[in-house]
């Protein structure tokens, strides 16, 4: 038996799903510059954000690394439109990050099935 999700990976979690549910619509609904490229990366991120969201909700270990990679690429791609969306995006990486790897969610993603 696993051990109980603690409460912030719940926040996290749900915080994902919500990210990837409302960017999947917002990738087809919404003009792209880049014209299907971006429409493909826009779907991915959000399927991407959706995953990760799921899996951290089940305990799967792979799923924090998919949360920090997906907010890592977010700060790296807000950093290049302008300064403070990136060190927003900086600031919630460093947030989530903790989140994540707190002893008692270490001992939780322990006890999920990879």
């Amino acid at each position: 038996m696993t051990d109980p999700r603690p409460r912030s990976i719940t926040i996290v979690g749900w915080l994902f799903v919500a990210i990837g549910t409302v960017s999947l619509p917002g990738a087809w609904l919404h003009g792209r510059p880049g014209g299907w490229t971006d429409i493909a990366v826009a779907t991915l991120s959000g399927l991407v954000a959706l995953g990760g969201g799921i899996g951290s909700l089940r305990g799967r270990p792979w799923a924090r690394w998919t949360v920090l990679l997906w907010l890592a690429f977010h700060v790296v791609l807000s950093s290049l439109h302008a300064f403070g969306p990136g060190l927003f995006h900086g600031a919630l990486l460093l947030a989530i990050g903790y989140v994540l790897f707190r002893p008692p969610v270490l001992a939780y993603f322990r006890g999920g099935a990879g």
